[in-house]
C-alpha cells in the first residue's frame, strides 16, 4: 500500500447487519412483501361499498337500454364487474366512486341551470305599459302590435324588440347605474 491509501470491500460485508437477511436484502420489505400490504378485511369493505352503486347502475342501464339509449354506463358497470370478478376490489370501488361523484356533479349542475332558468323566466314581463291615443294602458305582451309605442321605464326588461321612438335614457336590460343614452331610431332587443 502506497501513501496512505484505504481499500474498501464494497457491496459485501462478512457480518450481516442486523435488520437485514444473510445476503444484505431489508428484512422489513421481505416481511411485507410475504404478508401483504393489505388487512384482510379491506377487499370485503371494497366490494360491499362498490356492489350498491353497482346494482343502482345496472338498475339505470336497463332503464336505458329500453329507451334505445346506448351510454358510457355500460363501460362503467362493464369496469366495475371486471374489477370484483378478478379480485381487483379497490379498483371497483375506484370506478364506482368516480361514477357516484359524476351523477352527483350532473344532478347539481342539472339542478342549478333549473333553477337559473325558472330565475329567467319569472324575470320575463308579462306585461308592458302601451301608449294609445295619448294615454297610457297596461296590456298583456301578446297583444303588442308592430307600430305600437310602448313605455319602457328604468330598470324595466325590454319586453319585445324595436326602436325608440322618443326619449333620453334607456336601460337595456343592464342595472341600472348602466344606462346609456338613447336616441330616436335606436334598435332594442329583448333578452
Amino acid at each position: 500500500m502506497a501513501t496512505g491509501s484505504v481499500q474498501l470491500a464494497v457491496g459485501r460485508s462478512d457480518a450481516p447487519l442486523p435488520h437485514c437477511d444473510s445476503r444484505g436484502r431489508n428484512r422489513f420489505w421481505i416481511w411485507l412483501a410475504r404478508r401483504g400490504t393489505r388487512a384482510p378485511w379491506a377487499d370485503w369493505a371494497w366490494a360491499i361499498s362498490t356492489i350498491p352503486v353497482l346494482l343502482a347502475l345496472l338498475v339505470e342501464i336497463g332503464r336505458s337500454l329500453r329507451r334505445g339509449d346506448f351510454g358510457l354506463d355500460i363501460v362503467a358497470a362493464l369496469s366495475m364487474s371486471a374489477a370484483l370478478i378478478f379480485g381487483e376490489e379497490l379498483a371497483a370501488a375506484i370506478v364506482a366512486l368516480m361514477y357516484a361523484g359524476g351523477q352527483y356533479l350532473e344532478t347539481d349542475a342539472e339542478g342549478r341551470a333549473q333553477r337559473d332558468m325558472t330565475a329567467l323566466l319569472a324575470r320575463a314581463p308579462r306585461t308592458t305599459m302601451r301608449l294609445r291615443d295619448g294615454k297610457l294602458e297596461e296590456i298583456g305582451i301578446d297583444l303588442v302590435a308592430v307600430g305600437d309605442r310602448l313605455l319602457v321605464c328604468q330598470g324595466d326588461v325590454v319586453p319585445v324588440d324595436g326602436t325608440v321612438a322618443d326619449g333620453i335614457a334607456c336601460s337595456t336590460n343592464r342595472p341600472a347605474e348602466q344606462l346609456i343614452p338613447a336616441s330616436p331610431g335606436l334598435l332594442l332587443q329583448q333578452n
